[in-house]
């Protein structure tokens, strides 16, 4: 390669095979996802607008199925430290909706910082644009939007507060719903019982009445180039062009939003949905903040014990699914 020397590691190798194997990850595709320079020379990942508030920065592979999130030391520790009880979820519950990691890396050039990396799902991995997007806590303390992120249309990420003001529900079907709950809680007794607390859902919401172009500000654009994996994927002209999805099991192509009380009746909607941010501990950081955030605003804050924080979050995701 051109450029400066730089050192390379791959951490728990065996498992994160594993783990691709059982997730159907084909090894060749991953590598020439993630490693393949284009035909017009660029590289293969292209990086998010911006970084989270966690300072990670983020990158999607070209197909858009694979993200690569940079990592704090403590969290790629955290990662590593319950792989097994992971691995072990993940092959029990294959319609998890926990983040599928593919892999944990570091790289370190000549003369500078480790950088570590994780490799996962995207949960967007699609060519339908999202014309909604949720991330759900289950909170309420500080769970609104500002109005810069509103400004920004459907590329604002929403939250729990804007959720209930909005009056939208997630509607899939009595059946439905029940598989996806018993998935969620299945989910957040992992969590639980390894102490981890303050992840979220992430919905994403394709609205058929208003087609495959998205309004970002003053003026349309078409979809923005993260929900253009490759084609052949989500080409839709209605429900019927595809499986409606069952929540039960995994569904990378999401699921198509029903009547409530005509499984038959389609709502013209279809969510893509996932946990995500799992690699927080509840420290003793996050039990002072607790302590602070109730003292001065009251008991809606984000940061709870990961019991009580696991039985708020189902109980929020109940209440906006028919």
């Amino acid at each position: 390669h051109k450029g400066t020397a730089f050192k390379f590691k791959d951490y728990a190798p065996a498992i994160f095979r594993r783990l691709r194997e059982v997730f159907h990850i084909d090894t060749a595709d991953y590598l020439v996802a993630l490693c393949n320079t284009q035909a017009d020379g660029h590289n293969a990942l292209r990086i998010m607008g911006t970084p989270g508030k966690s300072g990670s920065l983020f990158f999607f592979s070209n197909d858009m199925r694979f993200i690569v999130k940079t990592l704090p030391k403590r969290e790629a520790l955290l990662l590593r430290e319950i792989l097994p009880q992971y691995f072990q979820h993940v092959k029990q519950n294959p319609g998890t909706y926990l983040p599928r990691f593919y892999g944990l890396h570091r790289w370190k050039p000549e003369y500078g910082r480790n950088v570590r990396f994780v490799v996962m799902n995207n949960v967007f991995a699609t060519n339908l644009a999202i014309h909604r997007r949720f991330d759900l806590k289950g909170s309420t303390l500080g769970r609104n939007a500002s109005a810069s992120d509103k400004a920004k249309g459907y590329r604002c990420i929403l939250k729990d507060n804007d959720l209930m003001d909005s009056g939208f529900r997630l509607k899939l079907g009595q059946e439905r719903k029940k598989a996806f709950l018993d998935q969620i809680r299945s989910d957040c007794h992992l969590l639980m019982s390894l102490k981890i607390m303050d992840y979220s859902l992430l919905v994403g919401v394709h609205m058929r009445e208003h087609g495959n172009h998205t309004k970002s500000g003053p003026e349309d654009h078409a979809i923005p180039t993260m929900h253009r994996p490759p084609s052949g994927i989500d080409h839709l002209d209605g429900p019927e062009d595809m499986e409606i999805g069952n929540p039960g099991v995994y569904n990378p192509h999401g699921v198509e939003g029903i009547s409530d009380t005509d499984e038959n009746s389609y709502v013209g909607e279809r969510y893509f949905v996932g946990i995500i941010d799992i690699l927080m501990l509840y420290t003793r950081r996050k039990k002072l903040e607790r302590i602070w955030k109730t003292t001065m605003e009251g008991d809606g804050a984000s940061s709870q014990p990961p019991a009580k924080y696991a039985i708020r979050f189902c109980k929020f995701l109940e209440g906006i699914t028919e």
